[in-house]
């Protein structure tokens, strides 16, 4: 089993219990990429989490400086696989891919989901809810 990393996650460890247990009703405040912090120069610090419960190891690739992008690793911040990176110094946030290798060694990449955030509006899910959205195309 890897080896869990030893600093701080950047969010509760009660949320990360959530998502591994499929049990939150918000994945996108805590996965995808969030602002952590702004300098007084007006650089950010950013972090992408991720949770990839088939990955043995994983990282974000980093597309701000066009393709194919840089290799930045994620560390594993829980056993079933919540893996999260810091980018510090940023002036917004930016576009990537997530990569994982799973327990067989096999590589991909995909487009994070929870890069985009949520797109349905308060009044889509108020019709959803009633049942009366008839263009949710």
């Amino acid at each position: 089993m890897p080896v869990l990393s030893q600093t701080v996650p950047s969010t509760s460890q009660s949320e990360i219990d959530l998502i591994a247990h499929a049990s939150y009703w918000n994945p996108f405040s805590v996965l995808g990429i969030h602002e952590l912090a702004t300098s007084a120069a007006g650089l950010k610090t950013w972090v992408v989490r991720a949770f990839l419960p088939e990955a043995r190891n994983a990282w974000v690739v980093d597309l701000s400086r066009g393709e194919p992008g840089e290799l930045v690793p994620m560390e594993r911040i829980h056993p079933d696989g919540f893996f999260e990176a810091e980018f510090a110094g940023r002036g917004a946030a930016f576009p990537y891919r997530l990569r994982v290798e799973n327990r067989e060694g096999h590589a991909w990449d995909f487009v994070d989901p929870y890069a985009f955030g949520p797109l349905l509006s308060d009044f889509d899910l108020h019709l959803l809810a009633e049942g009366t959205h008839y263009r949710n195309y």
